[in-house]
């Protein structure tokens, strides 16, 4: 199975000519996981992934680009973490998932000749993701996650990574970190615990466990992001009893 997480949105051409050539070299399935994190971010965007991987098979091929230095110094890598590929730029993007990782493996992928400088996407991860569908093992230098851009970023994000198109806003903090009886400060209000949207009146604010392992702030048929003035990157802060 391939999977792709970009921040691309579904205008132009790009998603098209990357299945394009997924679908011509592989019958392998191609799951259309997030075209729309965060744009250029490769910081929230990383929390993003290593959540939403929980769900994924194992042997799952993940072509993760979220990568504003393309064709710049940055490596191309190719990382085996718990049964699963994934392939996308060192910028801190896949190091949310490597620090997670009770086993990886690192390399640094070479780029092919004639690949486009702008465009690794297609040139350079598709090529790699199908050959390892093809049981072709990639080929390059092995590397350290000590060495990698975001290793040092902390395992827990206390801002909001992502805002859906209904206000709710996901933050990179892990549902097990914050217990039922916990309130939040978000966007200078104290948020209280609710399960689920319905054990609230409509317009209160709220925060939940949602159903990718996160915290996520709500508010009851309304807009989180319009009502307590959120955007990618505001703070949410823990208060300690």
């Amino acid at each position: 199975m391939f999977v792709l997480f970009t921040d691309f949105g579904w205008e132009g051409p790009y998603i098209g000519q990357m299945k394009a050539l997924l679908s011509a070299s592989s019958a392998a399935p191609i799951v259309d996981l997030m075209h729309d994190a965060p744009m250029f971010d490769a910081l929230h965007s990383g929390y993003l992934l290593k959540a939403y991987s929980a769900a994924l098979p194992q042997r799952a091929i993940v072509i993760a680009v979220v990568d504003p230095g393309v064709g710049g110094a940055r490596k191309a890598l190719a990382v085996m973490a718990d049964g699963r590929w994934y392939l996308g730029p060192d910028n801190g993007l896949l190091a949310p998932i490597i620090k997670g990782a009770e086993h990886v493996r690192i390399l640094e992928l070479d780029v092919p000749e004639g690949a486009s400088d702008s465009f690794h996407g297609r040139d350079l991860f598709c090529p790699a993701a199908v050959a390892i569908a093809n049981g072709v093992q990639p080929q390059g230098a092995e590397c350290a996650a000590g060495q990698l851009v975001g290793i040092g970023w902390p395992s827990v994000c206390f801002e909001i990574c992502y805002v859906d198109k209904f206000g709710n806003a996901i933050t990179g903090i892990p549902s097990h970190a914050v217990a039922a009886d916990g309130l939040l400060w978000v966007g200078k209000r104290l948020l209280r615990y609710a399960r689920t949207f319905c054990e609230v009146q409509k317009g209160e604010a709220f925060w939940y466990h949602n159903s990718s392992g996160l915290v996520e702030v709500a508010v009851a048929e309304g807009s989180a992001a319009e009502t307590l003035g959120l955007e990618i990157g505001s703070r949410v802060d823990m208060v300690r009893r």
